[in-house]
């Protein structure tokens, strides 16, 4: 089984050099696109099924690890392969390609266009080529499941996603603690924590009700923040630089 967790201390660190790749191969059941998407939305939309946009990079081990869990087996592959054509796209590729806004791309320039800050990304068009949802990062089975049934059901039509989840909670299996999971293997690494010094760290609960003052001076609460922010998984980390958003991590995240 491949290592998810990247290079092994010790390896070659040199700075500008990327460790911990995992190669892998995309599915064969993927839709061979000519990479024209309005035509791809109306084919699968004759077939009552809707576009997923795989969005990858060669050797990114999240990508790796999602594929291997929800694509090549795993309960997901066939919900998928039931109700979706999906197609990939290389974040660095060069092959050109129609978006559904009728514009000409590259696949390197429309990762740019749809905001690609981590691979995988997946982007789920509806059936006349809206982009419905937009998941940054990887997402275990479970989770990338009740993203399926989302836009499966079109649920997409009467809320978001970070309030679909709230009508799906299943009952509190665990208890906080000081130093959970993302704690343990992420934080608590001795060069994620030098790097962490530049930072302040405020953690909610994000389903408090406990008044706070927001970053523009208004009152509310960490779970009307939350979803303000529409933030869908937990934990939900977001970087602000003198109140303006600079970067979030709404999915799993491993120390590299």
């Amino acid at each position: 089984m491949p290592n998810w967790r990247g290079a092994e201390a010790g390896a070659d660190t040199r700075p500008g050099r990327v460790t911990g790749g995992i190669a892998y191969t995309l599915p064969s059941w993927f839709k061979a696109s000519f990479l024209d998407f309005r035509a791809d939305v109306e084919e699968a939309r004759g077939q009552g099924k809707q576009v997923m946009v795989f969005l990858h990079l060669d050797e990114c081990p999240y990508c790796a690890r999602m594929l291997a869990e929800n694509f090549d087996s795993g309960a997901n592959r066939e919900f998928v392969q039931k109700h979706f054509d999906v197609i990939a796209v290389n974040v660095q590729g060069s092959l050109s390609l129609n978006w559904t806004d009728g514009a000409t791309y590259t696949e390197k320039t429309l990762a740019r266009h749809l905001k690609t800050i981590a691979t995988p990304t997946i982007v789920f068009l509806d059936q006349d080529g809206g982009n419905v949802l937009q998941l940054t990062g990887y997402r275990d089975p479970a989770a990338f499941r009740l993203a399926l049934e989302f836009v499966q059901s079109k649920s997409y039509r009467k809320q978001s996603f970070a309030a679909y989840l709230s009508t799906r909670k299943k009952a509190v299996v665990y208890s906080l603690r000081d130093h959970a999971r993302f704690h343990d293997t992420t934080l608590n690494r001795p060069d994620v924590a030098e790097e962490m010094k530049k930072f302040l760290f405020v953690r909610f609960d994000a389903e408090s009700d406990t008044p706070i003052v927001g970053l523009d001076g208004s009152s509310t609460t960490p779970a009307r923040w939350v979803k303000a922010l529409n933030l869908s998984y937990r934990p939900g980390v977001v970087l602000f630089d003198e109140g303006r958003e600079i970067y979030r991590i709404d999915a799993r995240l491993y120390h590299y």
